[in-house]
């Protein structure tokens, strides 16, 4: 089965008159519950499996807001001391970045570019028989080919929220991940539970959170579908290990000391932690 999908979407409204006097005497329908919104998401990403070929265009927007710029400009005078800041060249300084995102692939070849306006341009392909990396950097002028005998593909839809849910593996993948890991890495979704609600980009959404995979995922209240997904993290790396000491109740030296730690905790105890550390 050949799939064609591009990256517009065109709104429709159904209109339905409704009856003037509602019947009370009926409940209406069950809310669904975070387990079953996100086990539906995974039901529908799985789908991609079935398709032989795809190809998906997408323009590409971020903003940067006037105090992000501000901390990033203190960062970067800090690790540039006495250097003078290009503004014009530094592209998290900018207050609007646009691009465009192309992905691609059939049974034999995959296609990956990624064009940042004013920045740069990364296009990787495999034609079956060989790949090819080749970069540009339009700020500074240059560009570079690198060529691949197998096919040299990580985190291909990581651009998008869709396909980041459930866990997937495709032919052209770098590196092999065991479906439990990257499921759990995803967040399984009996761990997930809705605290809300939100308007998300002019949708409203069901707001669910998993503490354990540091998740957020905004889905749609009226057809179900993901609309958004956040990685919940400490906004300073500074700040990482502080934290961390106060949710366990230790006193680590370093973050090599704390991982050996993290990976001997139970299910149950690393619920917990994660739990203690949104908290702190």
């Amino acid at each position: 089965m050949n799939q064609f999908i591009r990256g517009t979407v065109l709104n429709c409204v159904l209109i339905v008159q409704a009856p003037l006097l509602a019947d009370e005497s009926r409940p209406g329908p069950a809310k669904p519950s975070g387990p079953e919104l996100v086990a539906a998401i995974v039901k529908e990403e799985n789908k991609v499996h079935e398709l032989r070929s795809l190809y998906l265009r997408f323009e590409d927007k971020g903003t940067n807001s006037p105090e992000g710029i501000a901390r990033r400009l203190v960062k970067l005078k800090k690790l540039h001391a006495g250097a003078e800041i290009d503004v014009e060249r530094e592209s998290s300084l900018w207050p609007e970045h646009t691009g465009e995102i192309e992905l691609a692939f059939d049974e034999k070849r995959v296609r990956h570019m990624q064009y940042s306006h004013r920045s740069d341009r990364t296009l990787t392909t495999w034609d079956g028989q060989r790949g090819v990396l080749h970069q540009e950097s339009l700020l500074n002028n240059w560009g570079r080919y690198t060529l691949y005998r197998s096919p040299a593909f990580s985190l291909f839809f990581n651009d998008l929220c869709w396909l980041r849910v459930g866990a997937h593996s495709f032919w052209f993948d770098r590196y092999k991940v065991s479906p439990e890991k990257q499921a759990r890495a995803n967040g399984l979704p009996k761990d997930y539970t809705i605290v809300g609600e939100a308007d998300f980009h002019g949708r409203r959404c069901h707001v669910l959170e998993n503490v354990i995979a540091k998740r957020r995922l905004h889905v749609d209240v009226n057809d179900g579908r993901l609309r958004g997904l956040t990685q919940l993290k400490l906004l300073d790396a500074a700040d990482y290990l502080p934290a961390v000491n106060r949710a366990a109740g230790c006193n680590f030296k370093d973050s090599a000391d704390s991982e050996h730690w993290y990976e001997g905790l139970t299910s149950g105890e690393l619920k917990q932690y994660n739990e203690r550390l949104q908290v702190e």
